[in-house]
């Protein structure tokens, strides 16, 4: 084994031997120049994958600005170091870092072709000035200041998209650039954005691999304001080698400067729906004054109902994208995760990108008879336009479990959310899903301040009163359905943040809130699938795996049924007593489950009169037991060992979970 290294070792000194040529330097790929006494030491350790800190090499006191990447990567949770650039003085004091940020605005002497090595197989950000005077002289009179801060992105980066136009705001009207012409002497370079003609905003000098070389920008445009959103411009470089919470929702549409057309959304719209027939369907759920379509995404293949509007303001027009988004998301993870494609099992999604057509047209709060559409809902008021018809029609065709109402609003408090208040559970279960969705949105874990307000939390949690004229109370006073009225203050072009906002809530609703049968149900883990069996039991499959390690889960189930109590709980497959894991409070009808990682069972006092259809252990019962047993042979045919006649309920030769819908009595028995 020594021998075998020894050789490759001689192997490689020749190799270098051969490509130094008589001026000491060594040509490496990508075009770099990289002196070769520097890569005498650096040489065996080229390719090695650092998961260290990153380091920030700048003066504070030159640089007071510098301060932003401080707090950017604090609040990311990123480990970093701070150098002074006379500590760079050859590979081996940078190489054990996970990426470099270079950023300086006078001239500097520093070990130039360290950093260029190390750029080979790592990211390095540079200052657009440290790149033009220091690592590349060549280039000094190549930047230009230009007065504009709107770039236009020219290929996907992170949260942005081919043809975005966005702001990179440094605090002023004024952006430093590259000419465009004068970086035509790389040959290895990808330019990310332009602002203005032929100048160059952001790009990258590639390196050995795709998550390598040089990505260069005006670092000033890292303000801690996360209203100019420069942070996301950084985000997706520094992920090449860090795990960046922020963003993880958020992508395009709302990242524009220019709104979108109601054309555009509708074609968008469209195209969606015919790339994912298996999983969406386009309807035409009603027709505004103006005889605009209202239009609906519909997602997933489950009974139960999770609805979504968005612009019943017309000039509300963040939720509009921020619901799209939603709607990409789902069909993704429906395609790639067990867990999403067992709940878009159960539920379907219902969105409405544009409740108010014409106002969104028209850019004004009400519809074009000049009515506030969220006034128009009983029992406070009697519903008179289209627009409101056509969301109540909708809710009774497919009666909510969830349903959320998405708003802008102004510049006072950022996060607002308003919960629905009926009575209990309404009022705790809802109240308890906008908790989750709180911490599911601080989790995403947003650098900055928002018009002086932390980005990172909800703002203002507020009761909702059912008894009033908003679409969300009417949910849950005609529905029961956990009510949500949530709303983005701010201005409503800068809205990455929104979108998380938004999508954090609607996740969370879907997430940790169900209805089934006569229970209902919160969970902080994941309810991926729930199922009810005659009435006599009921079955709650978790995942824990989306909570912190360190977290409990804890389950509370409702019954609208008075006559029921508990009889058997199993949590994981053991059953338990009362007072182990579990406990029932009989005055307000709930049962509070604690420590539950995968599935927790209950069995309840058995009804006399129910059917026997499902007794499959010929116990006189249909209770947890057969439960077990039909859900034990799920997805047999009957060629396979196990299959049983008796519980091929629907007779199709396969047992599945529609033979659980029979058995749950959803189509007779």
């Amino acid at each position: 084994m020594h021998a075998e290294k020894s050789l490759r070792l001689v192997l490689l000194v020749l190799l270098i031997t051969a490509l130094v040529v008589s001026q000491g330097y060594l040509i490496a790929p990508s075009g770099f120049y990289v002196a070769a006494t520097t890569l005498g030491s650096a040489t065996s350790t080229l390719l090695e994958d650092s998961s260290g800190p990153w380091a920030i090499v700048g003066a504070e006191d030159q640089i007071p600005q510098i301060n932003n990447l401080f707090w950017l990567f604090g609040n990311q949770s990123i480990p970093y170091v701070v150098l002074h650039h006379s500590q760079i003085v050859d590979y081996d004091r940078i190489r054990q870092y996970a990426g470099l940020i270079t950023w300086t605005n006078v001239e500097v002497q520093y070990n130039f072709s360290a950093v260029k090595l190390f750029a080979r197989t790592k990211p390095v950000i540079a200052h657009v000035f440290d790149f033009c005077y220091n690592l590349y002289p060549a280039l000094r009179g190549s930047i230009r200041t230009i007065s504009t801060y709107v770039a236009a992105y020219m290929v996907d980066w992170g949260n942005f998209r081919v043809g975005d136009r966005v702001e990179m705001h440094n605090g002023t009207h004024y952006l430093d650039t590259i000419s465009a012409s004068d970086l035509s002497i790389f040959s290895d370079l990808t330019v990310i954005a332009k602002a203005g003609t032929g100048q160059v905003a952001l790009f990258n000098k590639h390196g050995d691999n795709p998550d390598s070389g040089f990505y260069v920008m005006d670092l000033y445009v890292t303000r801690p304001n996360s209203y100019e959103a420069g942070n996301y411009h950084l985000f997706p470089a520094i992920a090449k080698a860090a795990t960046i919470k922020a963003g993880r929702y958020s992508r395009w549409m709302t990242n524009s400067l220019e709104w979108q057309t109601l054309d555009w959304i509708y074609s968008w719209m469209s195209n969606f729906n015919n790339t994912y027939k298996d999983i969406v369907k386009l309807q035409k759920i009603g027709t505004s004054v103006q005889e605009r379509q209202i239009n609906a995404l519909f997602i997933g293949k489950g009974t139960r109902y999770l609805i979504a509007d968005a612009a019943i303001h017309g000039n509300e027009k963040g939720g509009t994208h921020g619901i799209l988004r939603f709607a990409e998301l789902l069909v993704e993870w429906y395609q790639s995760n067990l867990d999403w494609r067992d709940r878009l099992t159960q539920y379907t999604i219902i969105v409405i990108p544009v409740l108010n057509p014409d106002g969104y047209v028209a850019n004004t709060h009400e519809n074009a008879h000049g009515i506030d559409l969220n006034r128009q809902f009983p029992p406070a008021e009697t519903t008179a336009e289209p627009e409101a018809w056509a969301l109540r029609m909708l809710m009774e065709n497919y009666p909510p479990t969830n349903y959320i109402s998405l708003h802008t609003g102004g510049e006072i408090f950022p996060m607002d959310v308003l919960y629905a208040a009926a009575s209990y559970p309404y009022e705790t279960f809802s109240y308890w899903v906008v908790s989750e969705g709180n911490s599911l949105f601080q989790d995403l874990k947003h650098w900055g301040v928002f018009y002086d307000t932390w980005v990172g939390a909800y703002n203002n949690v507020r009761r909702m009163s059912p008894f009033s004229s908003l679409s969300g109370g009417y949910a849950a006073y005609q529905y029961r359905a956990a009510a949500l009225t949530v709303e983005w203050w701010g201005v409503p072009k800068h809205n990455l943040h929104a979108q998380e906002f938004y999508i954090s809530t609607l996740l969370s609703l879907l997430m940790h809130h169900d209805r089934v049968g006569d229970s209902m149900i919160y969970s902080n883990a994941f309810l991926t699938k729930t199922i009810e069996y005659a009435g006599t039991a009921l079955a709650i499959y978790l995942n824990k795996t989306y909570m912190s390690a360190s977290d409990v889960s804890e389950t509370k189930i409702y019954t609208f049924n008075s006559t029921r109590s508990p009889q058997k709980v199993y949590i994981d497959g053991i059953q338990r007593l009362e007072g182990a894991s579990w406990s029932w409070n009989p005055s307000i009808r709930t049962m509070t489950v604690t420590g539950a990682n995968k599935l927790v069972l209950v069995e309840w006092v058995y009804t006399p009169g129910a059917s026997k259809s499902g007794d499959f252990n010929g116990d006189e019962s249909v209770d947890v037991y057969d439960a077990l047993i039909l859900t034990s042979h799920l997805n047999l045919r009957t060629k396979d060992p196990g299959w049983d006649p008796k519980i091929d309920l629907n007779y199709d030769g396969i047992i599945d979970l529609y033979d659980v819908l029979v058995f749950s009595g959803y189509y007779g028995t």
